[in-house]
């Protein structure tokens, strides 16, 4: 019979992602309304819960979205029995459970340090951007509300910005029965596309992904109409300065930061150089060769031989699949698109 320091640790039911979501309300992270079905549907298998006396003590989700990458959310212990343990007992099969994936997550800013003992790294921060928008509706017939049969065109949209194919998430996040979703085409194509959803708390935008500034704009108006008077939030990347020009200047204000913490280079490179900074600079040609020197380095420097080998292998994996993204005409590197991701979707359990 397991004691009181060693909590039995299973997956959770569809039931038990609620009690997550309402742990996670309770932490200020103000999580949508109907989230958890589609943060179930992404992986079922990747949300553990720890339970001692038969009392949920812990959880965390550790979704894999391919063979390659992960992302750790919902990582929560409830206040009363916390500085315990549990934590990281519940953390070792989480991270176990994705294995040979390079691994992202959003924690607050205060664990830094645990996450680097941990063998992340700090990629960049986020800052969430909140209030009643000031700003007007647009009239542009190149806005377009996501219809069951656009799902497909947007998800492979979606997969330039996002380190692995989430469709599976995308199928449910852009149901209209929960959520207003709106792409921007022109010449039919999808320059452009954001999500809004109710939340404990007011409205959540997330993601909203676009080519310019201009299109970031129309989508950002349009979304937020949906809130009819009510606070909107946006998850502003902290390099990504026309993004906080965005929020700031339709009146939303700095509510908190959270860190975003990568395990590896790779990933690190993959968020600036997808951010919207510049979609086909040097970041991109240059990420897998940077990827295979640090994982040398680690190598001789003594470190663990799963970061050297995952390295290494994600370094290869990466010089395919840029070789698969669609090109960018020359034209394009003179703009700068906008990543302006929500917790998120690309988070998907934090948001």
């Amino acid at each position: 019979m397991p004691s009181r320091s060693s909590p039995v640790i299973r997956t959770m039911t569809r039931h038990e992602v609620d009690v997550a979501v309402d742990w996670a309300a309770r932490e200020g992270w103000n999580p949508g309304l109907a989230d958890a079905d589609c943060f179930y549907a992404a992986d079922p298998d990747g949300f553990l819960i720890a339970y001692l006396d038969h009392e949920p003590v812990a959880c965390i989700s550790v979704v894999r979205y391919d063979s390659s990458f992960g992302f750790l959310g919902f990582y929560l212990v409830k206040p009363e029995v916390r500085g315990r343990g549990y934590g990281y007992q519940i953390w070792q099969p989480g991270m176990e459970r994705l294995e040979g994936c390079t691994v992202g997550l959003d924690g607050v800013v205060a664990q830094q340090e645990n996450y680097r003992r941990s063998g992340f790294v700090l990629a960049h921060r986020n800052t969430r951007f909140g209030g009643v928008p000031q700003c007007l509706e647009p009239s542009d017939p190149r806005l377009k509300p996501i219809r069951s049969e656009m799902v497909g065109a947007v998800a492979a949209y979606d997969r330039s910005f996002f380190p692995a194919s989430r469709e599976r998430f995308l199928h449910c996040w852009l149901r209209p029965e929960h959520r207003a979703g709106v792409a921007f085409v022109e010449n039919e194509q999808i320059q452009g596309y954001g999500v809004i959803r109710a939340c404990r708390a007011g409205f959540k935008i997330g993601p909203l992904f676009a080519e310019t500034h201009e299109v970031a704009d129309l989508l950002f108006r349009d979304l937020a109409r949906e809130a009819t008077g009510q606070p909107v939030f946006l998850d502003c990347p902290e390099p990504n300065r026309a993004a906080i020009d965005l929020a700031t200047r339709y009146g939303l204000l700095p509510v908190f930061q959270t860190a975003r913490c990568t395990e590896d280079l790779l990933l690190t490179c993959f968020c600036l150089a997808r951010m919207g900074l510049r979609r086909s600079n040097w970041a991109e040609r240059w990420v897998p060769y940077c990827q295979v020197l640090l994982s040398t380095c680690w190598a001789i420097s003594g470190y663990s031989r799963r970061k050297v080998t995952t390295g290494i292998r994600h370094g290869a994996s990466w010089l395919s699949r840029m070789k698969s993204l669609p090109s960018i005409p020359r034209a394009k590197e003179q703009s700068t698109g906008m990543n302006l991701s929500a917790i998120e979707a690309a988070a998907t359990a934090l948001s």
